[in-house]
């Protein structure tokens, strides 16, 4: 777990090697979860072509800042619940597009019947897909809480089968209390 996430050791995906790799000035390693996950806490960045067949999982708060030209592919998408924050910045691009297995979870956001944390994109191409009857960004399906503030960079946000591209699950979670901020300049 995340001790300090202002003192954390800046993590780095190194080119051409397969996540999960972490690398630090202590020369720690990041664990895994399970097989099928990868934990994030702190800050990161995404360096050549990156390609990641796992979640990855926020925990507390984590940074994901994108090189020049870098592009960092998550078959299973970024998982940030709600509690957690990411934050996305810099001119690299991120691919996600799972492979819609039903297992109901937002490209950036909440899995099944979990709502999503706060989400901000300040820089880079994101281009997301919700898994079936999830959002590209958002809550996952029955849930229906998500932050998504949007400084900079573009976003394209495609919502699984019967999702939108941004907010909650297609199941009916009760009143949508999801929030959409754009800042100066951003069009929708």
């Amino acid at each position: 777990r995340c001790q300090d996430p202002l003192t954390e050791d800046i993590g780095v995906f190194a080119r051409n090697v397969p996540l999960p790799v972490y690398l630090s000035t202590r020369d720690q390693k990041k664990q895994f979860i399970d097989e099928n996950t990868f934990d994030l806490c702190g800050i990161y960045s995404v360096r050549g072509n990156v390609n990641c067949d796992y979640r990855l999982n926020v925990i507390q708060n984590a940074t994901i800042y994108l090189e020049d030209n870098c592009q960092l592919n998550v078959s299973k998408g970024i998982h940030v619940k709600k509690g957690c924050s990411l934050t996305i910045m810099g001119n690299g691009t991120v691919n996600i597009n799972p492979p819609d297995r039903n297992e109901h979870y937002a490209g950036i956001g909440g899995n099944l019947r979990e709502n999503g944390g706060d989400i901000t994109i300040a820089g880079g191409t994101i281009i997301t897909t919700g898994d079936s009857c999830a959002p590209g960004i958002g809550a996952g399906y029955c849930a229906n809480d998500w932050k998504l503030t949007v400084t900079g960079g573009t976003v394209i946000a495609t919502g699984g089968m019967f999702a939108t591209g941004i907010g909650r699950g297609t199941k009916d979670a009760g009143w949508p209390k999801g929030s959409l901020t754009l800042g100066p300049g951003m069009i929708m």
